[in-house]
Formats: structure tokens, sequence, C-alpha cells
């Protein structure tokens, strides 16, 4: 199947800046192959001169919270919602509990694909994703607690996981939920599954105040000293939050190259801080803004947590904050098919904004501040 889009205003990445450029863009099988090509089609689409963007990847997101959206209250501490989570799943049978997940799972990435995201990191994602062609970085999710008590620090069992699962869509990783509801068996494990070729290990790190002092207590030292000391920091590393780390914290987390999730929304829905971007650009630290769960973020709209973050930052430029939310998480993910930008080679999917703009920075300017309207389209 081959189509051609006509008279599409592309938002292309040239020469480390974005630029728009007006192209006849030419797919066959899904896949970008061809700028302003004379070519046969079965398919002609006339976008009249509509602005078209890469779609985007969510690097942090939970699917199994849709049930408690209505429930979790403003300037809960994490400590109060996941006691309450914790309670609700422990009144629930094994089956329950499974069929109350994959229901939020579905409305989870239906509205995540309602706003243009085509990519996302979540524990258990692969089945999921794999029903609605999304890519996704698969956490292995390792938690004391009940819910997840079939994810055991197994290398073996993580093999297999990995062997059933991982493709060019799906990359399979480690998901360790915290340091305070984990523990060193669990973090022994996790270096072991990454020197045997886990995709990415992630962890929510000092999320509020709370939790920070949780996870000194347990370690007796800073939380990403602590992931130091295990050997876990690498460019393969993306920490969730990071809201009450220290300058020192934040000069390791340099040095070794890890990234870090930011989610806008959940944390000035729970009252916790969000980490200082300035502070992370100063340190070339990579950043990415993600949305969250359903329940502590609120929004499943990335340009909703841009323009949220963007209030509180707003000296950082908008293209920064669009890639964070295309190719930073792209190049974590590193997949061929989906690299956060317009180019041959790459998954014919794309939000096309319903205007067209004279210049990218007028466009970047409306989208990272939620004022664009778009619609995600997959070709």
């Amino acid at each position: 199947m081959r189509c051609i889009l006509k008279n599409g205003v592309f938002l292309m990445w040239r020469d480390n800046g974005f630029v728009l450029e007006r192209h006849d863009v030419l797919i066959e099988n899904h896949i970008l192959c061809g700028l302003d090509e004379n070519s046969y089609a079965n398919r002609v689409y006339d976008l009249a001169g509509r602005t078209v963007v890469p779609p985007f990847f969510n690097i942090h997101c939970h699917l199994g919270e849709m049930f408690y959206r209505e429930i979790c209250k403003q300037n809960w501490s994490v400590e109060q919602y996941l006691k309450y989570t914790e309670a609700e799943n422990n009144n629930l049978s094994s089956d329950e509990r499974e069929q109350r997940w994959n229901i939020s799972a579905q409305q989870t990435l239906d509205e995540l694909m309602s706003y243009g995201i085509i990519g996302l990191a979540a524990g258990r994602s692969a089945l999921p994703c794999r029903k609605f062609s999304l890519y996704n970085m698969c956490g292995y999710p390792l938690m004391k607690s009940n819910k997840l008590r079939e994810f055991i620090p197994s290398l073996e069992r993580f093999c297999l996981y990995k062997k059933m699962h991982e493709s060019s869509a799906c990359h399979v990783g480690i998901l360790l939920h915290s340091l305070y509801m984990t523990d060193e068996a669990m973090l022994n494990f996790a270096h072991k599954a990454m020197l045997a070729g886990a995709s990415f290990f992630t962890v929510h790190i000092s999320e509020d105040d709370g939790t920070r002092n949780k996870e000194i207590a347990a370690y007796k030292m800073p939380p990403i000293n602590i992931l130091d000391e295990f050997n876990l920091l690498s460019n393969k590393t993306v920490l969730a939050h990071c809201g009450y780390t220290s300058q020192e914290e934040l000069r390791l987390l340099a040095k070794n190259y890890a990234n870090v999730a930011v989610c806008p929304v959940s944390n000035e829905y729970l009252g916790s801080h969000m980490p200082d971007l300035y502070q992370l650009e100063k340190l070339s630290i990579k950043w990415c803004i993600a949305t969250d769960g359903p329940a502590t973020g609120r929004t499943l709209s990335l340009t909703k947590q841009t323009a949220c973050a963007k209030e509180k930052f707003p000296q950082i430029e908008d293209g920064i904050y669009f890639l964070s939310i295309t190719q930073r998480p792209a190049e974590i993910f590193n997949c061929q098919y989906y690299t956060g930008r317009i180019e041959i080679g790459t998954d014919a999917s794309f939000n096309i904004i319903g205007k067209t703009y004279i210049n990218a920075k007028d466009m970047l300017a409306d989208l990272i501040q939620d004022k664009a309207t778009y619609q995600f389209c997959r070709f």
C-alpha cells in the first residue's frame, strides 16, 4: 500500500534546530520512504498546508491507575496514595486485580493515543501495547506488594519474559518501584539483569520529601548514591521525578549520563517539587517530560504537561520542551522506526495541526503551551 501526503508543512530537524518545510511525502507499508518524489500511489491525501509534527513518546506512565483517578486527592502524599491503592488491591482476588488492570490499561492507552502519543514506558506494557501497535519500553516490575508477587528477582524468569516480549517495537527492561519498596536482593538482581541485556532500568526517586526520607533511612545514604553503589547509573537509566535531589546527586547523574523523567502535573497535584530544569540543563542531564499515571498525573496529554513546566521554567526554549517529548525519549528507547523526527525510514505516524504556520518558533510556542489543536494520524 502506497500513499502520498501532498501540500503538508512538516516540522523538520535541520542543523540542530527546527524548521518548517513544505513537502509531498511518500509512504509505503506504513513507513515514510520518500520526499517530493513523483511516484505512483494508491491514495493521495491533500493536507492543504496543515502543519505536521512527529508523534510523542511518554517516558514514564502507569497503566493500572485509571480506577483511582477520581479517588486520588489533591495534596495527598505519595505514601497516602500508595497506602490506599495497596489496601484496595489486597481486597481483590488475583483474577479481579488482573481484570481491573487490563481494563485500566486499555482505557489509558486509548487516552494516550488521543493525545498524539505513539510510545510509552510502563510496567507490563508489552501485551496491551501490541494490541494498539504502540512502541513501548516494557518494565519487568519489582515491588514488595501482593499485586506483583508473580514478578520475582530471578534472572531466569526475567530472561524468559524478555524473550517472550522483546521486539523492534518493544524493549524490555527493569522497573523498580522505589528504593523503599524494594530491597538489596532486588537491586542486585537489577544490576545482573542489566548485564544480561535488559534494555533499560527505571525507578521512582525522591518523589516527595517523605519518600526521600524513607529512601535515606533504608540505606543510610542519599538515593542516587545508593543506585551508584549498585552500579545502576548509566545512559540506560531513567529516574522518575527527582524533585528533592541534591546538587551532589545531580552531579553524579551527569557523570553517569543518567536520564530524568519529569512529571510536572503529578508533582503539582501532590504538592511536591519538580526538579530544577535550569540545573538539569546546566549539568547537561537529559530530561524528558512525562505524564505519570492518570490518577496522580491527572492528564495524559504531554502538551498539558509541557505547558505546566513552561509556566515554572519559562526561560527554557520551546524547542527544548519539544525535544523532551520526542527526540530525547527516542534516543533512550533506541528504535530505528521511531526517532522523534520526521525522516525517511521511520514510522509514518504524525500529529497534524489544523493550522498553517509560517515559522517553527510560533508553532512550537502554541504546541508547548497546549494552544494548538492536533490529531494523531497513522498512514
